[in-house]
This record gives C-alpha cells, structure tokens and sequence, in this order.
C-alpha cells in the first residue's frame, strides 16, 4: 500500500511541476511548412506496386536461371553417357 501511495504521490509532484509550464503559440506557417515537408516524403516514396513488380521479376529470373543451370547439368550427364556407349555401324568392310 505505501508503495501505491508513495507512486501516487511522485505522480503527482510530476502533474503539479508539468502544469508550470507556460503554453507558447506556434507561427501560422509551420504547420503548413510541416504539411509540405510530409507531402515530399509521400511524393519521394517508391509505390508498393513497383516493389512488388520488381521482386517478381527477380524472383523470375532467379528461378529462370536456375532451370537453365540444371538443364546444362542434365545435358552434360546425357552426353557423358552416350559416350559410354559404343556406337554400332553396319558397316561390314573398310573401303
């Protein structure tokens, strides 16, 4: 319970000290200076549609490149086992 007390109490000289301070009026333009300053960051910004665009389109390439690497691979194999395999001619006498 003291401590709650206590807390209130603390709270309170806080409150009490915070009401001494003095309200100062603001110049007619800043908030119109604050205005623009917000509408150059939203014109700055990228839209999400380009990120997104962008991403896919890595994202396809990646993955293009990536077929085409074990397509190479897979053709590579291919030809080291056909060459394994002796070739048989009908040819029966050398001219």
């Amino acid at each position: 319970m003291e401590t709650k007390r206590s807390s209130n109490e603390e709270m309170e000289k806080h409150l009490k000290r915070l009401s001494t301070i003095q309200r100062v009026e603001a110049p007619d333009h800043l908030y119109q200076r604050i205005m623009q300053r917000v509408h150059l960051e939203k014109k700055n910004m990228i839209p999400m549609r380009w990120v997104v665009t962008a991403a896919a389109a890595l994202t396809l390439f990646f993955a293009a490149d990536a077929y085409l690497i074990y397509q190479n691979q897979q053709t590579k194999e291919q030809a080291e086992t056909a060459s394994l395999v002796p070739t048989q001619t009908n040819h029966l006498y050398y001219e």
